[in-house]
């Protein structure tokens, strides 16, 4: 179910130690990385150690206000950092969260792999830039590159109703958990061979950490049930959920919910454990009415 933060504590009497636990990992779906510096260090740092598997991340990137669309953003959850590759920042910009620190880097120590993911490798010359500070609205952080004002945020959240496709290309998360979850196949072939006709609706939220995690699940069964008679569509809904309509037609008060139609008619939902093995969950529905 959708984790609920308490964000709104002010920054200003807070150590740096206390705003890196703010910007803690369990936080990051909903909101992340970059920096407002208030002095930027102009001195090298001695060369770095490698850091591996920087996965790419759907985020926004700011240059003196004006978003940079060619942006790359690349997240590494196992050593805090981010990465962002943007001709206009000049120099490769590498995010601390955990250490607070912004520092850019050499272009030739960025490896890109043939997956995806990109590795800075070891002996890359790191040049310190200073720290960053969580923006207002606590959506990402604001940090400086060489004199000029950069930010780094989540985008606005995907609303409405979408396909898998669409939210593969608003997030690769979710592309890349999807295809890393096995759907049973035997329950597959099963519902393949079902004959009636089959909605199922995912609501669910971008910011909310629970979706990212147990919404790929139900991508993945959906792309494994394309040209079934089992159809999928996905409704991103705001912040706090309430004033949606659709969510208020339906009494969606909580996130992720999986409301399976048959026929036209509900048949059941999705919440809870029944998000572990989604094709089970719409399995038993279809059996009994029960997730």
């Amino acid at each position: 179910m959708r984790r609920v933060f308490d964000t709104r504590k002010s920054l200003a009497a807070e150590s740096v130690g206390a705003r890196r636990e703010h910007l803690g990992w369990s936080f990051l779906p909903a909101l992340l990385v970059i920096l407002l510096v208030t002095s930027v260090a102009s001195s090298l740092v001695a060369s770095g150690p490698p850091i591996f598997g920087f996965e790419p991340v759907g985020f926004l990137v700011t240059l003196n206000g004006q978003e940079l669309n060619g942006a790359e953003v690349y997240q590494a959850e196992s050593a805090g950092a981010f990465l962002i590759l943007s001709e206009e920042l000049g120099a490769p910009v590498l995010v601390r969260l955990r250490d607070g620190q912004v520092e850019t880097l050499n272009l030739m120590k960025v490896n890109h792999n043939s997956n995806g993911s990109v590795d800075v490798l070891a002996g890359a010359t790191l040049a310190a830039q200073g720290g960053f500070q969580v923006n207002a609205d606590r959506s990402g952080v604001v940090f400086a590159v060489d004199g000029q004002t950069a930010e780094l945020k989540e985008k606005p959240p995907l609303l409405g109703s979408n396909q898998a496709a669409g939210l593969k290309s608003y997030d690769p998360h979710y592309r890349r958990a999807a295809e890393a979850y096995s759907p049973s196949d035997p329950i597959v072939e099963k519902l393949r061979q079902q004959s009636r006709e089959v909605r199922v609706s995912v609501f669910f939220g971008t910011w909310c950490g629970a979706c990212k995690q147990m919404v790929p699940r139900i991508i993945a069964v959906a792309d494994r049930l394309e040209g079934s008679k089992i159809t999928f569509d996905f409704y991103g809904l705001p912040r706090g959920i309430s004033g949606d309509p659709e969510a208020g037609r339906l009494g969606i008060s909580a996130v992720p919910t999986g409301v399976v139609f048959i026929d036209g008619k509900e048949a059941g939902r999705i919440s809870g454990n029944g998000w572990r093995v989604p094709e089970l969950s719409i399995n038993n529905l279809l059996i009994n009415g029960q997730s």
